[in-house]
């Protein structure tokens, strides 16, 4: 007969240990890889949802000041009420060469308590009733600033005939206050936001919306002189 030997109970014990390092290990890697994925499409949601308001901001802002004239000196949709928490805008809806902007023609966009807001017929930034186009049950809107920039091209619309009104490019002719000056415009969006179910999914995004019309407005100082900054030989 052969001898038969079992496991010692010391054995069993190391074996059993073994398991349970091997098991926990294989469920900690496990419960990682869920927890990055549910990171990676909290993130890719909050993404999508930021994105999508833009879009709609987009489409209201980067027609602004169009107008269905060649009088462009005139243009009753080349005017703005921007703040850093608030745009209102219009153009020419329906494309019938107006003089006067009618009700159906100007949008607002704002920012109030976390939410981004959007209003037909806006007048100014605090009245009348705005809809919310982020449920503040899903995404936070931490931050929503706009930022401002004229492009180098200006020019001065009560010269005649026009001149720049940029004295960094030449020929420049000094304006004066209460000329007409034309600007071409970026609007910048600084945006911060963060999922309501995990804060910790967060996101930051700066976009640059290009206004495809120029605006005009009115000087409220004197211009620099061609002996200052850079002159015009």
């Amino acid at each position: 007969m052969h001898n038969q030997r079992g496991h010692s109970l010391v054995e069993l014990v190391i074996a059993s240990a073994i398991g349970v390092v091997v098991l926990t290990q294989a469920l900690d890697l496990f419960a990682h890889r869920v927890a990055a994925q549910t990171h990676h499409q909290g993130q890719l949601r909050l993404e999508q949802e930021v994105r999508a308001i833009i879009a709609v901001v987009e489409n209201e802002v980067s027609r602004h000041a169009y107008w269905n004239s060649a009088d462009q000196t005139h243009n009753p949709h080349a005017q703005w009420i921007a703040r850093s928490d608030c745009l209102i805008v219009s153009h020419d809806r329906n494309r019938d060469g107006s003089t006067s902007v009618d009700s159906g023609e100007r949008s607002g966009i704002r920012f109030r308590e976390q939410r981004v807001q959007w209003r037909s017929n806006a007048t100014d930034c605090d009245s009348g009733r705005w809809e919310a186009l982020n449920e503040d049950s899903t995404v936070v809107i931490d931050e929503w600033r706009f930022v401002f920039v004229a492009d180098g091209d200006c020019t001065n619309l009560s010269h005649t005939p026009p001149s720049s009104c940029n004295p960094t490019i030449c020929p420049y002719d000094q304006f004066r206050r209460g000329d007409k000056l034309r600007k071409h415009y970026r609007v910048g969006i600084d945006i911060d936001a963060h999922l309501r179910a995990n804060p910790n999914t967060k996101i930051q995004i700066q976009h640059q919306i290009h206004l495809h019309n120029p605006l005009v407005e009115i000087s409220s100082t004197d211009g620099p002189s061609q002996g200052e900054e850079h002159a015009c030989n």
